[in-house]
């Protein structure tokens, strides 16, 4: 899964900066409950807090995988935006 991500990012201008890398999905979704980075998770592992919480991107092709992040932490850091902005550019996708 971590080749396709960085493969998808090295297609766009916009570089993919790995802040932490876990072992299993349960550590990802505790990263990303915090607030502190996106994760990437398959939705079997989505957080059950409900989808008005996280903004999901779902990446195009034959592998399911979405950058989730929560939005709270969005609004309050412009350079989530940006990424949203770029990965939505690249993916040629709406997100929901």
């Amino acid at each position: 899964m971590r080749e396709k991500i960085e493969a998808l990012a090295a297609k766009g201008s916009t570089p993919l900066y790995l802040i932490l890398e876990c072992s299993s999905y349960m550590q990802a979704l505790e990263a990303l409950r915090s607030g502190a980075c996106a994760a990437v998770l398959p939705d079997l592992a989505r957080p059950k807090e409900g989808p008005s919480l996280y903004q999901r991107i779902p990446v195009p092709g034959s592998i399911e995988i979405s950058p989730i992040w929560r939005k709270r932490t969005a609004e309050r850091n412009p350079r989530l935006a940006l990424l949203t902005k770029s990965i939505l550019k690249l993916w040629k996708i709406r997100a929901f």
